[in-house]
């Protein structure tokens, strides 16, 4: 059944890997809220997060459908499957499987009139230090269904000292600049003001690295073609009521998305994933992606 108390689609889920690794999710939003591995967390969440329906929680991996952005006919940015409350259709130690229908967020139904189910399944990886995800879309309906979609992923680390690589020569569109279309020319990003790229066609393994603290993320997708990364900077920060005014230093966001509409035909299935590897190495001596 569906579960619809407050308490019960915020209620944790916790997932442990073979080497210690500890996922902790929501069934509202099938929302990751944190991933530790090696005793330190990878997800950032605000410490002004609102954990009450029907707002979205800041941070972790909310999960961006039917689409990312404004890119799509819902009139809510991001969509609506971030605010609804999921069925856990399995648990089992290291993984946990989600689903959402149609029929769940009937109150969507004009907005995005179509049939349709969401599967997500959550797992820790077969390599130490590994989170993974994966979603099935499919068109339940008689007629062509377009969505958008991304992972929205939320890292933790010093945003003044990270480098988000493997993103140099490629275009995309700077939204602090009206979607205006760039070239990249710099070798990584490095947050000095805000941030707010969507790269069309990346790279299946995006990285963060820390020298400092000898940590890198590694963000691998499979059937995404774009890559996101935002930093609101100071701001934007002051201005969001569910973000702390210097909590901008302590994030940034890499999001594996499908930003040009799929347009997916009726009974048929659209697969995709994302995998984020920690990984440590002796500082200022990142290995080669």
């Amino acid at each position: 059944a569906r579960i619809d108390t407050m308490d019960e689609a915020m209620s944790l889920i916790r997932l442990r890997g073979k080497d210690g690794e500890k996922i902790t999710l929501r069934r509202y939003g099938a929302h990751v809220t944190s991933f530790v591995v090696k005793g330190r967390e990878v997800m950032f969440v605000s410490e002004r997060a609102a954990f009450q329906p029907p707002k979205a929680i800041r941070g972790g991996v909310p999960i961006c459908f039917p689409q990312f952005s404004d890119l799509g006919s819902v009139p809510q940015s991001h969509g609506f499957a971030r605010n609804a409350t999921w069925k856990l259709v399995e648990k089992h130690g290291d993984r946990a499987v989600f689903s959402l229908k149609h029929e769940d967020v009937q109150e969507w139904k004009e907005a995005y009139p179509h049939q349709w189910e969401v599967v997500l399944e959550m797992s820790t990886g077969k390599k130490s230090g590994t989170m993974d995800m994966k979603v099935r879309v499919t068109n339940r309906g008689e007629e062509t269904m377009p969505f958008t979609f991304a992972f929205h992923t939320y890292l933790r680390v010093d945003a003044c000292c990270a480098r988000v690589e493997n993103l140099k020569g490629l275009q995309y569109w700077d939204n602090t600049k009206n979607r205006e279309t760039k070239v990249d020319q710099e070798n990584h990003i490095t947050p000095s003001s805000e941030v707010d790229r969507v790269y069309l066609h990346a790279p299946d393994a995006v990285r963060v690295v820390e020298d400092s603290s000898g940590r890198e993320i590694v963000i691998r997708k499979q059937n995404l073609p774009s890559v996101v990364v935002w930093n609101p900077w100071k701001k934007k920060a002051i201005a969001l009521p569910d973000m702390g005014d210097l909590e901008y230093r302590g994030m940034i966001c890499v999001e594996p998305a499908v930003v040009e509409p799929i347009q997916l035909k009726p009974k048929e299935s659209w697969v995709a994933g994302q995998s984020i590897e920690v990984r440590q190495f002796e500082p200022g001596k990142a290995p080669a992606l």
